[in-house]
């Protein structure tokens, strides 16, 4: 195992929609999941205009390894996420 460390420039760079998912018991720290999904234009307040096409799910009880094992929760947010890019902003 070793730390990945991607630049803010690549996750910048990034140019299609995006769903970052992570467990509350992940390598990766909610801090850093938050600063990626900042990174990318999302993390705003989405009540007054439309939402970015970026978005943060947090699985709570969940580690690295267990988020694949989530099905009931990550099917639904898939597919959700999927269908509603027409009605959201771009970057």
């Amino acid at each position: 195992m070793s730390q990945q460390d991607w630049p803010a420039t690549a996750i910048q760079g990034i140019r299609s929609q995006t769903l970052f998912i992570f467990g509350d018991a992940d390598a990766v720290q909610l801090e850093h999941a938050v600063e990626m999904l900042r990174l990318r234009g999302g993390g705003k307040m989405g009540d007054m205009a439309p939402l970015p096409n970026m978005r943060l799910a947090v699985l709570p009880g969940t580690t690295h390894t267990g988020v694949v094992f989530k099905q009931q929760w990550l099917i639904p947010m898939m597919e959700d996420f999927l269908s509603s890019n027409a009605i959201v902003s771009g970057f």
